[in-house]
C-alpha cells in the first residue's frame, strides 16, 4: 500500500538488528472486522500471543502456517460475535519469523505476524512513517522487511546522534 502523497509504503516492519532490551511485546490483537484483518501485521517478539476477535455476523478462520521448528501452526475457525480467542491457544510464539496468515473461508483475507528479537521495532503507518522511540545514540543496523517490496529483511547501516534522528529508507524489490 503506497500513499499517493507521502509515497511512503504502509505495513513494512523496521527493526534494530541486534539491540536488545527494547520494549516487550507479549500480546497483539488481531479483529477480523468487515471481512478483513485489522492490522495487516501484528509485531510480536518471542513470547508473545496474538488476541483473535470476530465481530463480524459470519465465520472466519485463522489460517497460520510457522516454518520456524518451536512457533505453532494453527487452523482454527473463529464463530461469528467471538469475543476473543488466543493463538496460539496454548503457548506463544518462540522465535523470530514472517508468518503468513490467511482466512480459509474468505480467500482474500491475509496478514502477517512478525516475531522480532529485541523489541526495538515499529510497523510504517499509512504514509509510511515509523518511530522507535529509545534507541541508544552510536551506529545500529536497520532491518526493513515488507511482504512484497523486501521477501527477505534489507539492512541498512544508521549512526543516531544523542537526540535520535530522522531515516530515510527507500525499498526496492527483491529477486
Amino acid at each position: 500500500v503506497v500513499d499517493p502523497k507521502t509515497r511512503g509504503i504502509a505495513h513494512a516492519v523496521v527493526w534494530v538488528k541486534g539491540l536488545t532490551g527494547g520494549p516487550a511485546r507479549p500480546e497483539a490483537t488481531v479483529d477480523q472486522r468487515g471481512c478483513q484483518f485489522v492490522p495487516h501485521v501484528a509485531l510480536l517478539t518471542p513470547g508473545g500471543r496474538i488476541k483473535l476477535l470476530n465481530p463480524d455476523r459470519i465465520a472466519h478462520n485463522y489460517a497460520a502456517h510457522s516454518k520456524v521448528p518451536g512457533n505453532p501452526t494453527q487452523n482454527r475457525s473463529v464463530a461469528k460475535h467471538v469475543s476473543h480467542l488466543l493463538y496460539p491457544d496454548s503457548g506463544s510464539f518462540a522465535k523470530p519469523e514472517f508468518i503468513s496468515v490467511t482466512c480459509d473461508v474468505h480467500a482474500w483475507m491475509q496478514m502477517w505476524v512478525v516475531v522480532v528479537e529485541g523489541g526495538y521495532a515499529a510497523v510504517t503507518d499509512a504514509e509510511g512513517r515509523f518511530s522507535i522511540p529509545g534507541v541508544p545514540a552510536g551506529p545500529i543496523t536497520l532491518c526493513i522487511w515488507q511482504e512484497r517490496l523486501a521477501g527477505v529483511p534489507q539492512e541498512r547501516p544508521v549512526t543516531l546522534g544523542p537526540e535520535g534522528g530522522e531515516v530515510e529508507l527507500s525499498l526496492k524489490p527483491t529477486p
